[in-house]
């Protein structure tokens, strides 16, 4: 339903609309590429290398099947990583369908209001710290934004035009949310709801006309409710007492959730544009501004009511996505009523409209800043200098969440050798020491010619890793270089045979363990060389059980 047909500076102009989109585009883009080089890799990431290279019938029975998710993404990166696969086949996927979401959010807009506020929710999804995050990462949450997005326009598109046609379309694009992620049910029927609230025509109109939509959507949500439902029960057991709501890091979820709509403290500025812009249509639209502040406050309002035993591992900011452009929706009409004190012409609002950008642009640059100083790529150049070169496990120390060039405990330094493998390809062998399997299997190489051997270790502080790197160095046959302040790159002097490599690797691990005795994957890393050298008998035994039997042995 179209409210806003106010005049103003040719701010309906088609050509000024085509610019904001592309000026909009091209300024996520500019935003959210250098991530697919510059982040390190996080755990969901490798669950999506692990899954999606399979065949399609493993995919649909490991994400679908064994773990109540949305096989969608899976798909689609079964295809991108088998080509141009690598970092670019893994992350750019996510950047196309934020792209894609953008005009999305911009018709849902023009469809409530007008062109002022498409315009500002189209520029201000484009910088929203939240989106950008996930813009290039190798999960599906900017698949569901761009799904729920255009599904919701089809849905006020039927409303505002009519026809079973419309509503059945508006149907099956909701139904096909349920199959991106397991939160999409959620989403899609607030989605549906907010289309019969806007519809034309009456009660009954809406119920002749829309009857397909309801139908197309309950059948695809059926199986998810027969089958996915009790998979996520068992898995996350769903059965434990409710207590305080914390999210992973120990906040409220409410906290957490408003914290990924407005980050940091210039998010304030968002927060109170949004709450001037729901309490104006409250006032003057009623169901308008009921319906979007469901959008907004249900996915927190489920969240919060998950039992208190899950919550450290259930509640992300990124399930709160496809609400973010609705929050912003909100925002732009406080823009807009703000604007209003100062005239109706286009100064006014854009000077409104520029605090909120200035507000969301603050934490993106901030979160380039961080990503530049861990200098991944220097590190990928560096490992892979030499000609016959071979990465050993990675291993080190996680710093605190939000410090400057840190990983978090969601990127574990483990995964360092999976970027630089993804990021070199084929030139550069990489052995698994998560057990000594993988010790053994290159060791039973029959072309054992002589390489290099490449050791990754990171630290939490600088500080931390010049001490580390002075202790490895002292390690005789390898020198220690520190790279981006973080990383501690160890080199075998001479090229060696396979199992002289593995011995060395010990010599260098010991160092490595005095220096940060708490990092227990570098002690399992130990454990498998060591026994990788062995006869190898209990490589058989689980990996767990051979972590604890060799963590006494290991001096």
């Amino acid at each position: 339903m179209r409210g806003d047909q106010r005049p103003s500076l040719r701010l309906d102009s088609t050509r000024l609309t085509r610019i904001v989109w592309i000026a909009a585009a091209l300024a996520a883009t500019a935003l959210a590429l250098p991530a697919v080089t510059w982040q390190a890799l996080n755990l969901d990431e490798n669950i999506t290398l692990t899954l999606a290279p399979g065949s399609v019938a493993s995919i649909v029975d490991n994400v679908w099947s064994a773990r109540g998710g949305g096989p969608a993404h899976f798909l689609v990166e079964h295809v991108t990583l088998a080509w141009p696969g690598g970092l670019w086949g893994l992350r750019l996927p996510s950047l196309i369908f934020f792209l894609l979401a953008l005009p999305a959010a911009g018709l849902v807009a023009r469809e409530l209001f007008g062109r002022r506020e498409e315009l500002i929710v189209v520029a201000a999804l484009a910088l929203a710290p939240t989106a950008i995050k996930y813009a290039t990462d190798g999960q599906p949450p900017t698949l569901l934004l761009a799904v729920f997005l255009w599904s919701l326009w089809a849905s006020l598109r039927a409303a505002r035009l009519g026809g079973r046609g419309r509503w059945a379309l508006a149907g099956l694009a909701l139904g096909f949310l349920v199959f991106v992620q397991p939160v999409a049910p959620l989403y899609a029927g607030l989605a549906l709801a907010t289309g019969v609230l806007h519809a034309h025509g009456g009660a009954r109109r809406v119920a002749r006309e829309a009857w397909p939509a309801v139908l197309l959507l309950a059948l695809a949500i059926t199986p998810f409710v027969v089958h996915s439902v009790d998979v996520l029960r068992a898995r996350y057991d769903l059965e434990g007492d409710i207590g305080a709501p914390r999210t992973r890091v120990g906040d409220t979820v409410i906290h957490a959730a408003f914290e990924s709509l407005a980050p940091g403290i210039v998010g304030f500025a968002l927060l109170a544009l949004a709450g001037v812009g729901l309490v104006t249509l409250l006032a003057e639209r009623p169901r308008t501004g009921l319906a979007l502040a469901a959008i907004v406050a249900a996915p927190i309002a489920f969240f919060d009511s998950v039992p208190e035993v899950v919550r450290s591992v259930f509640f992300f900011d990124r399930y709160m996505l496809p609400a973010l452009p609705v929050f912003l929706l909100l925002a732009a009409v406080g823009c807009d009523r703000v604007a209003r004190v100062g005239g109706r012409g286009l100064l006014p609002l854009a000077a409104v409209a520029g605090v909120l950008l200035v507000a969301e642009l603050i934490p993106d640059v901030a979160s380039l800043r961080r990503m530049h100083e861990l200098e991944l790529p220097r590190v990928t150049s560096a490992v892979s200098a030499e000609p016959a070169t071979v990465l050993f496990g990675s291993t080190g120390t996680t710093a605190q969440a939000g410090a400057r060039g840190a990983l978090t405990r969601w990127q574990p330094p483990e995964l360092v050798d999976t970027y630089v493998d993804l990021s070199r390809g084929s030139e550069l062998e990489v052995v698994d020491e998560s057990t000594c399997a993988g010790v053994k299997g290159f060791l039973a190489e029959r072309a054992a010619r002589p390489r290099r051997g490449v050791w990754l270790f990171y630290e939490s502080a600088p500080p931390l890793a010049e001490a580390a790197a002075g202790r490895l160095a002292a390690v005789p046959g390898v020198t220690a270089d520190v790279i981006g302040g973080h990383y501690v790159l160890v080199r075998s002097v001479l090229a060696s045979d396979p199992r002289d490599l593995v011995r060395l690797g010990l010599h260098v691990r010991r160092a490595w363990r005095r220096h940060a005795p708490e990092d227990g994957s570098g002690v399992r890393m130990l454990a498998a060389d060591r026994e990788g050298l062995d006869s190898g008998w209990n490589c058989l035994l689980p990996e767990g059980l051979l972590a604890q039997a060799l963590s006494l042995r290991v001096r």
